[in-house]
């Protein structure tokens, strides 16, 4: 068996504080797959996935789809996994390919946990009046730390109330 491709793209960053990431993968036949954190063979890998193995269940690219969590995620490192599988589900093990070498390659799969978000500068400060009831104000935010280097989606409201949060034009740099 081979594996195409993954759901999320290797080197991707990953949430501050979160220990598992659901996770699927894509087979080019039925096969079962495994995945661990260090490089071994296919039955020495400690976590398996759920996958499809009927012509009924495959994707749009003709793929069959494993899922499963990576778990053990850390903050502030390169995560690697690997993955390895074995086809025809359900046969005789003499008549099962595995594959010999992890994907995608002995570099692994990598997923980089990130660190907290920072708000480090927020202007204006305080309340602001002006002689209408309209008041134009030029809202900023400054972020550090987190993914990217504080690289973040910043939003504001002015009731503060979930659903009215409205995306700042200049964002996500």
């Amino acid at each position: 068996p081979m594996i195409e491709k993954a759901s999320i793209i290797s080197g991707s960053p990953v949430r501050y504080m979160v220990d598992s990431v659901p996770i699927e993968i894509y087979v080019n036949e039925p096969a079962d797959c495994r995945w661990s954190r260090t490089d071994k063979p296919y039955q020495d890998m400690e976590n398996g996935m759920s996958c499809a193995s009927d012509a009924s269940q495959i994707n749009n690219d003709l793929l069959y789809t494993c899922s499963g969590n990576l778990t053990g995620v850390k903050d502030k490192e390169d995560n690697k996994f690997f993955f390895r599988c074995k086809d025809n589900p359900g046969k005789e093990e003499n008549k099962r390919n595995v594959m010999v070498q992890s994907w995608p390659s002995t570099s692994g799969f990598i997923l980089k946990g990130s660190r907290s978000l920072i708000i480090t500068n927020v202007a204006p400060n305080g309340t602001l009046f002006g002689s209408t009831t309209t008041v134009n104000v030029n809202l900023q935010v400054e972020t550090s730390s987190g993914a990217e280097e504080g690289k973040a989606i910043c939003m504001f409201s002015p009731s503060g109330v979930n659903g009215t949060y409205l995306n700042m034009y200049e964002t996500e740099n």
